[in-house]
């Protein structure tokens, strides 16, 4: 097994989505997104 003909997604929680009011992405954001992440296979 490899990752021969796999796509990698790289995500960086402080850029993906902002949930809290912090003002930069959170762990939330990527979890409240989980089946749109899931789709793009």
């Amino acid at each position: 097994m490899g990752f021969h003909n796999k796509v990698i997604y790289q995500l960086y929680p402080k850029s993906f989505m902002i949930v809290m009011a912090s003002g930069v992405g959170d762990l939330r954001g990527i979890i409240d997104k989980i089946d749109y992440l899931k789709s793009l296979h």
